[in-house]
């Protein structure tokens, strides 16, 4: 579907476009704020926890699986092959992942077929069945969603956690008034946004960008949504955290035909999530120097390791920074 484009990508996106409407995603807030409570009452009060770990991860992989209509078990199995093809550490790792990934695709579709489960992925084999992808598709969607499914989301909560930590007086501001969420997610995907830049395309015809004609000729082209987001054009002061600015245009969601499916789940997950986590937490921490944390970048997300915080007062010693 990434990698396709019309009338195939629109042919590919049609089925999995009617789980994501506005409609079907509103119609999964009950279940975003149970998985939410669950996940909020296990965490301590006296001592630290990391905030990805255990609290965003599971959350968007709960939900994918729930969506996927398969049960959550391997959930820990699942983010371990994504975190090695999103963020790979050789060739040869991929390579592995993806090989141990597909015969687990395929096991979950027969699965489906021998004991159907209400779900995206029955959507997805009745489409195959129907004729509207092949079995190769099929492997190749489900794969896609498995793999990108909840790291954008485990992200995007993680980064906005770090942002609001950074500037203490909007992670009061929040805190105080939930109905800001919407804004704090808006300058998170501008100022950290989960995905720094797209997929390679294929130049098929002259392009001009500027004063710079990029030939048709079947060049690689990257956008990289980062530096879009912080364009001084389009954003006064863009290097600054701010959620009281106005929203501008933002890239982090992709644009046109390969715009993301998953974007209205994701604010949903997160515009509950988060004041959820500060309302549970009102004086979260971080259980270490903000700036010494560790950032993951593959070709395409970027994202924390981990996000040690703990549930008392803040720590005189944790810096601030505009990362």
């Amino acid at each position: 579907m990434i990698n396709s484009d019309s009338p195939d990508q629109l042919r590919l996106r049609k089925p999995v476009t009617r789980t994501f409407t506005p409609r079907r995603i509103d119609a999964l807030r009950a279940t975003v704020e149970e998985h939410v409570a669950q996940l909020l009452e296990g965490l301590p009060r006296d001592e630290a926890f990391d905030v990805i770990d255990d609290f965003a991860a599971p959350l968007a992989l709960g939900m994918i699986c729930t969506i996927l209509g398969i049960p959550d078990l391997d959930r820990d199995r699942i983010r371990g092959w994504a975190d090695r093809i999103g963020f790979p550490t050789s060739a040869e790792d991929v390579t592995a992942a993806r090989h141990e990934l597909i015969p687990y695709t395929d096991q979950l579709i027969a699965d489906q077929r021998n004991h159907p489960v209400e779900g995206l992925l029955a959507t997805l084999i009745q489409a195959a069945d129907d004729g509207q992808m092949t079995p190769t598709e099929l492997r190749a969607t489900v794969f896609l969603l498995l793999n990108a499914g909840h790291e954008t989301v485990i992200s995007l909560l993680a980064s906005a956690v770090f942002c609001l930590l950074s500037h203490p007086d909007q992670f009061a501001a929040l805190r105080d008034a939930p109905t800001l969420v919407d804004q704090v997610i808006d300058e998170t995907l501008r100022f950290q946004p989960s995905v720094i830049s797209t997929a390679p395309r294929f130049v098929r015809e002259d392009l001009t960008l500027g004063s710079t004609t990029i030939p048709g000729d079947g060049g690689l082209v990257t956008v990289v949504v980062a530096s879009a987001n912080r364009d001084p054009r389009q954003f006064t002061n863009p290097h600054t955290f701010d959620i009281t600015r106005q929203p501008g245009e933002l890239m982090s969601f992709g644009h046109g035909a390969h715009f993301c499916l998953g974007w209205l789940l994701a604010r949903l997950e997160v515009g509950i999530a988060l004041p959820a986590l500060l309302k549970t937490f009102p004086n979260l921490a971080p259980a270490s120097e903000l700036s010494a944390l560790k950032w993951r970048s593959g070709p395409i997300v970027r994202c924390l390791a981990h996000l040690p915080c703990t549930p008392g007062a803040r720590p005189s010693g944790a810096s601030q920074t505009n990362r």
